[in-house]
């Protein structure tokens, strides 16, 4: 099992860029990136490619422009998922901050399960744009209100100004992009212009692709070198801008073959245990356990589901640190009252009737293997 490190993570990656502008966030700077390289630097680009963790960059990633600029190894937060962690991004905090836990989440004070970054119900995908202030869901403190420099925020344009975007954006401007050569092309766009400034740049790939396809299949590896061939065009254009650019992910994935899905539709027992379905992430669930009925779900979990994943409480995690910063109200509501966590390969699907679609896809995130939990820091000099 491996776990975030708090003084290692994308988190103090923040802090540095945080620190490098004179500010401080509540996490320690990362010993990898000096915060004085950041304060001399013109520009400072943050690039977060989805999904490319450190396990599959230096499995596949051979000579390639992103490894041979490759640093070290960071961890993501918990959990490792892109729900949790590009919030972290955008805000410098944790999950047990911002109270964004994953891509399923119960809102007990407005009584539904939700998926926070598209702001909309899990059954039937209704906007709640308009009806709930995403605000006063979650503690979003924009880190861009942090800097005393010209921000910019770069996301494709299908969503670059969806309700999460606009709440995280603070003083940055938001920009939309079309494909990863017009991103990096913007980028570089913004490098050549007068002034100090800081850029956050987001890309959904080779998560995308790997969700469907694994980390293993050609189609995620051709993604990834035209990634690289554009990341390096980028960085030769910027020559003499005096720009440092960082480069690493939200999280990595693990392939879960189908073999190792487990289906709750075929554990009838275990749903009479549970209050609400499963929220959380495919490798990590939370578990609404019926009152009165924790030790025989233990007992049944022990006995019948031990093989393929972990059971601890909900609140021993947040004891032990697991979620960074507690400081979100509604934390504890947010987690349920057990964790599920997957070992191995293995996944878990609660699907609600007509409400999912029973994909197949085989790349997952959320859990503890080093596939997710570590990824790249990358650091290039122009």
């Amino acid at each position: 099992m491996y776990l975030p490190d708090y003084k290692n993570s994308i988190l103090n990656l923040m802090a540095s860029i945080a620190e490098g502008y004179g500010k401080k966030t509540d996490y320690p700077s990362l010993k990898g990136l000096n915060s004085e390289e950041i304060k001399k630097a013109d520009n400072v680009i943050l690039i977060v490619l989805d999904g490319l963790g450190y396990e599959y960059l230096t499995r596949f990633g051979g000579e390639s422009e992103l490894k041979n600029h490759l640093k070290s190894r960071i961890t993501s937060i918990f959990p490792a998922a892109t729900t949790s962690c590009v919030p972290a991004f955008l805000t410098g905090t944790s999950a047990g901050e911002h109270g964004m836990t994953g891509w399923y989440v119960f809102m007990k004070e407005v009584g539904m399960i939700v998926v926070p970054l598209r702001h909309q119900t899990r059954f039937g995908d209704l906007s709640l744009n308009g009806k709930l202030d995403i605000k006063k869901l979650y503690n979003l403190r924009p880190f861009s209100n942090l800097l005393n420099v010209k921000s910019y925020c770069l996301n494709p344009k299908e969503f670059y100004n969806s309700p999460f975007n606009v709440a995280v954006k603070g003083r940055a401007k938001l920009l939309g992009y079309n494909g990863i050569k017009d991103m990096f092309g913007q980028i570089g766009q913004l490098a050549q212009k007068k002034g100090k400034k800081y850029v956050y740049a987001y890309h959904p790939c080779p998560d995308k692709l790997i969700h469907e396809y694994g980390n293993e299949h050609k189609r995620v590896l051709r993604e990834f070198k035209k990634i690289d061939r554009e990341f390096k065009k980028m960085l030769e254009k910027m020559k003499g801008t005096n720009t440092i650019v960082i480069v690493t992910a939200d999280h990595g994935l693990l392939t879960v073959p189908k073999k190792k899905w487990i289906d709750t539709a075929k554990y009838p027992e275990l749903n009479k245990f549970l209050r609400i379905p499963m929220c959380g992430e495919s490798r990590l669930a939370y578990l609404y356990v019926k009152t009165g009925r924790a030790k025989e779900f233990e007992e049944f979990m022990r006995k019948k589901m031990s093989f393929c994943c972990d059971v601890i409480k909900s609140k021993d995690a947040i004891k032990q640190g697991w979620f960074g910063r507690q400081t979100h109200h509604e934390l504890k509501n947010r987690i349920g009252d057990y964790m599920m966590i997957m070992k191995e390969d293995y996944g878990i699907k609660d699907f609600m009737i007509d409400a999912d679609i029973e994909d197949q896809h085989i790349g997952r995130h959320g859990g503890v293997s080093k596939e997710e939990v570590f990824v790249p820091l990358i650091i290039a000099k122009s």
